[in-house]
């Protein structure tokens, strides 16, 4: 790419690219992996795709979710193993992570939360999160980077119930931000 072909979309795939590399971490992949292997999955296509289909349910987009999740975990596992490199988190948690950042980052805030899409879009899951919603969802385990699928989805599955008929994304009413800045 040129410097005279950058554009928005561009900018914004790439500050995506970085917000999902970041709020991943976790997996101890750097910003430069976790982007390569946003772009090996095709995500930017596959949003541009899903965005495409006009209406969308939560179901729809949960399907849509659990398959984009899995694929970025298989990417992430099939380097590390071509890598030999033994010391990274891979986990479903931390693909899913990846794509709800990326997801916020790309269409749920441009969109001002209005779009379709921001509707329905899995938010993203943190410790944050499941530690102040924790008594009042009986969630048991809060290690969201360490949940396979099941464990993940039944978590969001509880985590909906409080949307109400809220999207989904307003469920980071929830986040304590002042044991944020103590955790820094």
């Amino acid at each position: 790419m040129n410097y005279s072909d950058y554009n928005i979309g561009e900018h914004t795939h790439r500050y995506a690219c970085w917000c999902a590399a970041r709020a991943a971490s976790k997996s101890r992949f750097s910003n430069i992996e976790i982007g390569e292997f946003i772009e090996d999955v095709g995500l930017r296509n596959k949003v541009v795709e899903l965005k495409k289909l006009g209406e969308i349910s939560y179901q729809d987009y949960k399907e849509w979710f659990i398959i984009q999740a899995n694929s970025l975990l298989n990417r992430m596992a099939l380097y590390e193993e071509k890598e030999e490199h033994n010391s990274r988190n891979i986990a479903f948690g931390i693909a899913a992570k990846v794509i709800s950042i990326y997801i916020k980052t790309v269409e749920i805030i441009p969109s001002g939360g209005k779009s379709l899409i921001s509707q329905v879009a899995i938010p993203p899951i943190d410790r944050y999160l499941l530690k102040a919603v924790k008594k009042r969802l009986q969630i048991v385990d809060t290690a969201w980077s360490k949940m396979d699928d099941i464990k993940y989805m039944e978590v969001v599955e509880k985590l909906k119930t409080l949307s109400s008929d809220m999207p989904f994304w307003s469920i980071e009413y929830y986040w304590n931000l002042n044991e944020m800045e103590e955790a820094e």
